[in-house]
Order: C-alpha cells, then sequence, then structure tokens
C-alpha cells in the first residue's frame, strides 16, 4: 500500500499539468461564427478563389465536418473582428485585409495562396494545438 502511494504521489504534479493542459486546449476555440456576410466579403476580396473553380464554403474557415472545427486563419479572423456574430460587410472586410499577410504556424503563408484561388489555411488548429500539448506532456512524463 504504501508502494502505491509513493508512486501516486509522484505521479500527481504530471496528472495535474495534463488535466491542466487539456482543458485549456478543449475550452480556448472560438464558437464557429461563419455568416452569408462573411462570404459575401472574402468573394468580393479574393475573385480568384471562385473563378480558381472553388466554392466559397465554410470550409475556406473549417476545414472538417465540425462546424466548431476551425483553421488559424479562423481563429486570427475572430480575432480581428473582435466579437461574435459580426454582419457589417465592411467591417469583416477590413477584418479580412487585416490578416491577409497573417500564416499558419507552420509558416504557411496566407496571401500567395489567397492569390492563387485556394484556401488559406487546411490545418485544424485545435487538434494541433492538442496534439502540441499532448507532446509536451508526454516529454515531461519521459523526464520522471
Amino acid at each position: 500500500m504504501a508502494k502505491h502511494r509513493n508512486v501516486l504521489t509522484a505521479m500527481w504534479p504530471a496528472g495535474s499539468m495534463l488535466v491542466g493542459v487539456l482543458a485549456i486546449t478543449l475550452i480556448s476555440p472560438n464558437s464557429a461564427t461563419a455568416r452569408p456576410a462573411h462570404k459575401s466579403a472574402f468573394e468580393e476580396l479574393y475573385p480568384k478563389f471562385k473563378e480558381s473553380g472553388n466554392k466559397v464554403t465554410c470550409a475556406v474557415c473549417h476545414p472538417g465536418k465540425s462546424k466548431k472545427t476551425q483553421n488559424h486563419y479562423s481563429e486570427t479572423l475572430a480575432k480581428a473582428l473582435g466579437k461574435k456574430n459580426v454582419k457589417d460587410k465592411k467591417v469583416i472586410t477590413e477584418a479580412l485585409k487585416k490578416i491577409e499577410d497573417g500564416k499558419c504556424p507552420d509558416g504557411t503563408e496566407w496571401k500567395p495562396r489567397l492569390d492563387k484561388g485556394e484556401n488559406p489555411c487546411s490545418h485544424d488548429a485545435v487538434n494541433q494545438r492538442l496534439r502540441s500539448s499532448l507532446s509536451l506532456i508526454q516529454r515531461l512524463l519521459d523526464k520522471q
């Protein structure tokens, strides 16, 4: 019994850290806020996207099946808009222009992709953060 207590006591800091990191990772994503005004502003600002045969759909910001899944472009746009449910097309257009020179954490630049008519970012930001957090936790556990 004492042996088990020592193991649990030794694992407590790592376990607490794991729970904390997972909680932060799962709570941090913004909710999906795609609206017709967003689509319209995007189409007007990046006509080459539509001309290249791509449809301006939710997938520009939400790769995957769930609209709660956001890519880095979407998360950056949400921050640039400053609040949820923005419907003013002029405000949305300004925010799109403000972030177009951004890039994904892997270095993928959005503007060149948009100019070619491609999706700016195809990464699932939430899952990428989760994988990074789990990798960090694994490295910490390996050190013990």
